[in-house]
This record gives C-alpha cells, structure tokens and sequence, in this order.
C-alpha cells in the first residue's frame, strides 16, 4: 500500500532538518507522532484519549503532512491484531468525525490510491458514511469487502452502512461474520442486538446483550449499573418534586451544569463547534442535541403555556 509519488517526492525521511525547515515544527511533530504510533502498535501501553489526541494534531497538520507518514500507520494497523487495530480505528474515526473537512482532505487522497489496504480504505468508508455519501460509501465497501479476510473493525463499518442504507439483513450478516471469525467484543455485540430489535427479533437482541454485559470489564459494568441506578433515582425524585433544578453541578438538570463560567466558557466553545446539523452522524453532541431540540420545539408549539423545559438527559 503506496501513497502517489507525488506526495512522496515532497519529504526526505533521512534529513529531518531539511523536513523541518520546508513543512514546519507542527508538520513534522505530526509526522514523527504518526510514525512513532506506528511502530509502538504491537507493545505499546497507549490510552484512547492519547491515540486520540495524536490523530487529532496530525489532522490539524493539514494537507501538507507526508502521505508516507498515514501510508505507515495504515500499514502498521493491517499488521494489528484485531483488538488494537479496533481500538485505534475507533480513536482515528473520532477524531476524523471531529474535523469533517480535514477527513474529508484524507479521505480524498486515500480514495485514489489503488493499493490502499484495508485500514485505508474502513477509513474512506467511515468519512463517507458520516458525510451521508452513500453511493461513495457502498464503492468503497466493494472495495474494501474484497480483502482477503476483514477484520472486526472492516466487517463493523460495512454494517454500519448496511444499517444507515435500511438493509438489516445484511447488516444482521456483517455483525454475525464478526463475531465468527473474531469472537466477542461489545461494540459488535451491541450492533447485533440493535439490528435484530429493529427486526422484532427481540429474544435474540437479549441474548446478545446479556453476552456484551459478559464481554465488558467488569469494572465498567458496575461503573454503569450504579450509573444508571444513580441517573433514574435522580430523575424519579425530580417528577416527584417537580423540581426545575436539579441542584449542585454534576448532577442531571442543574443549571450549574450550563452557567458555571468557569466550566460553561469552554464546554459551549467546544459544543458549538461539534453540535452542528453536518455533524448529526458524527457526534453524540451533535445527533442528541438534534433530537432533544426537536422535541423542545414540538412542547413549544404545542403547549405554548409552559415556562420550563428542563433537560433531565437525553
């Protein structure tokens, strides 16, 4: 898997002063930052939120960052096993779904590329499907359904747009394959689950949310038991009281949560910047936000008499 020649022909790996006084300091750092990741994958101790933050900072970098340097880290994933190539695709798709222009720049130069392998060419797939392209998106899936053997994260991508383009039972046949040739993760079991009660078949959906419980730490499931046991005594106690506030921040329908100036000033920078209707498919911030305005609007409109709406979570 190549980049074009072109692109090559602009970075001399062997002279990292002359790459740095022709690209600049953050080109470069994004760069070495992509090639490190590379070569760390098979051993390294590595977070999300730090993977994350890297994809981020090489996406910032621009058009003019080496396609040598993606070409390394997209070959480097292929070589992955299942379960870190996942968990640093979930990252990079994240951070692509953030920055839609800059995925769309990357995924462009990568659509071109004919040798592109797998990780590549679920990366095309993912920009093209948040960017609600589905003849682009099913191209790509051609392509990249060709591989020899996907991976779990491939097979994922192509029921995602199986689901987004209403085919269930071929997305129903995607989370399936997954989960015979590369066994039990949560995001794949949970994909199956809410396939199949789309279909009705909602046994089977238990079953398979009954595995996912098994599936996850099991840290995170107490985390989120208590979590949800937490959230729905908060809101019982609220409807109780009609309480229009729900008291110190953290805590659901505080309006602490909203006005504090030290937390608020970042937070809503940030959410304006995410929560907007191009970024419905690519944020939780974004398609939430969608939904929870919508049924703001239809309480307004129809009972025009109340004063307060207040967001109890959505």
């Amino acid at each position: 898997m190549r980049p074009p020649a072109r692109r090559r022909s602009t970075s001399t790996l062997s002279d990292p002063a002359r790459r740095a006084a022709t690209t600049g300091p953050l080109l470069d750092t994004a760069a070495r930052g992509l090639r490190l990741l590379a070569k760390a994958l098979p051993t390294a101790d590595l977070t999300e939120s730090s993977v994350r933050q890297l994809f981020t900072g090489a996406l910032a970098a621009g058009t003019d960052i080496t396609d040598d340097a993606w070409c390394d880290l997209f070959t480097a994933l292929d070589r992955t096993p299942v379960d870190r190539q996942a968990f640093c695709m979930r990252a990079l798709t994240r951070a692509l779904f953030e920055a839609p222009e800059a995925a769309r720049t990357l995924a462009n130069r990568w659509a071109s590329v004919p040798a592109a392998g797998e990780s590549a060419r679920a990366t095309v797939l993912a920009v093209r499907l948040a960017d609600g392209d589905l003849a682009d998106a099913r191209a790509n899936a051609d392509r990249l359904a060709r591989q020899h053997c996907m991976s779990r994260w491939s097979l994922f991508c192509l029921a995602q747009l199986a689901s987004t383009a209403g085919d269930l039972t071929a997305a129903t046949a995607a989370f399936q394959t997954a989960l015979d040739r590369h066994g039990a993760a949560p995001e794949i079991l949970s994909g199956l689950a809410g396939t199949l009660l789309c279909q009705a078949r909602s046994t089977d959906a238990r079953a398979y949310l009954a595995r996912m419980a098994h599936a996850l730490p099991h840290s995170a499931v107490e985390r989120g038991r208590r979590d949800t046991l937490d959230h729905g005594e908060q809101l019982r106690a609220a409807t109780v009281a009609g309480a229009i506030d729900g008291g110190r921040a953290g805590r659901l329908g505080a309006a602490a949560n909203y006005t504090h100036p030290a937390k608020v000033r970042t937070l809503w920078q940030r959410h304006a910047a995410l929560a907007t209707p191009v970024n419905r498919f690519r944020t939780v911030a974004a398609y939430t936000n969608g939904v929870m305005f919508d049924a703001v609007e239809r309480l307004a409109r129809d009972r025009p008499a109340l004063r307060h709406i207040v967001n109890y979570g959505t």
